[in-house]
């Protein structure tokens, strides 16, 4: 309903008045949330065979619909579509066939709607803080070519994130297991090196993207899509940021801690928003920092308050409990 909704209230300024992008937008949500339904099932099974023949089917679709929209020369409507389509060939890997299992322990199952609804919160929040910013930097006054380079430059920034999200799908069993055995307190040894390795990465992320970005612009989508210097370094860093975020996301999925997770992620896009707002500098810069204080936030506070709080927490309750 979102989604359509925004297609509709931007039609003339995103879309160019063409209706069919309400049909289309309507068809991706559900497309893409019936396979991310999938590979859950496939993971939560750890049938990881089956959840890596999804990647595949969907990049194989992507691809075969890619190059016959390009030699049928269809318009980005057409293309649409085959974002769209694409990702119904994962059921192909039949990923909701019935499993015998142990299943998942009891406490996840206690409170099943109340988790899946903080989820959303938290996987909307940071979704919005990642790839929200091209229409940010149009609703901040960026021109239409604005658009086009924040959204070309980060679209490539965040190839290590989208590959991240399916290695997360191995890790989060993992972590599931830790979270209800006999030793939960090593998670958050875990969110402490996610923090850290996060950080590192993000200096590398910051250092490579500024210097090496604009010549891979240049070179895949032309000179007139090369973006500002400190947008770029602003956005390797929040690339390095977000992937440590993604991981001690994983923490709070495994643990159940929805309420936590949700809250972590709602400051940053808040802490984000508030950037956009009162910054003075150009779109694409001020949207980058934007991005870099949304993923540090979700970082710091995932990755090393929110532990301390949930210890703190866990320690009266067990305290009140004796």
């Amino acid at each position: 309903v979102l989604g359509v909704g925004f297609v509709i209230a931007t039609l003339d300024r995103f879309f160019e008045g063409e209706t069919g992008f309400i049909a289309v937008t309507l068809a991706i949500m559900v497309s893409r949330a019936v396979m991310s339904a999938g590979r859950g099932s496939l993971a939560g099974h750890r049938r990881f065979g089956g959840y890596a023949a999804t990647i595949a089917l969907e990049a194989g679709g992507l691809l075969v619909g890619g190059l016959a929209a390009a030699v049928l020369d269809l318009s980005a409507l057409g293309f649409a579509v085959v974002l769209a389509v694409a990702p119904l060939v994962t059921l192909l890997s039949r990923p909701f066939a019935a499993i015998e299992g142990e299943g998942v322990p009891p406490s996840l199952t206690a409170q099943p709607g109340s988790f899946l609804v903080w989820l959303v919160i938290a996987t909307a929040s940071s979704q919005l803080i990642i790839a929200g910013g091209p229409i940010a930097v149009g609703f901040v006054g960026g021109s239409a070519a604005a658009v086009s380079i924040y959204f070309t430059s980060f679209a490539l920034l965040r190839g290590p994130v989208t590959s991240a999200y399916n290695l997360v799908a191995r890790v989060l069993p993992d972590f599931t297991e830790i979270a209800h055995g006999d030793s939960p307190e090593a998670l958050w040894a875990w969110a402490r090196r996610i923090t850290i390795a996060g950080f590192g990465v993000a200096v590398i992320g910051a250092v490579g993207a500024g210097f090496l970005l604009a010549p891979i612009v240049r070179v895949v989508y032309g000179s007139e899509f090369v973006p500002p210097t400190a947008a770029a370094a602003l956005g390797g860093a929040g690339v390095g940021l977000g992937l440590g975020a993604l991981f001690a996301t994983q923490i709070y999925s495994a643990s159940a801690r929805g309420a936590w997770l949700a809250s972590g992620w709602a400051l940053g896009l808040l802490l984000s928003l508030a950037v956009i707002v009162v910054s003075s500098l150009e779109p694409i810069v001020r949207v980058a920092t934007a991005f870099v204080v949304g993923e540090g936030t979700g970082l710091v506070m995932l990755g090393l308050v929110m532990p301390a709080l949930i210890r703190r927490h866990d320690h009266r309750v067990d305290g009140t409990a004796s």
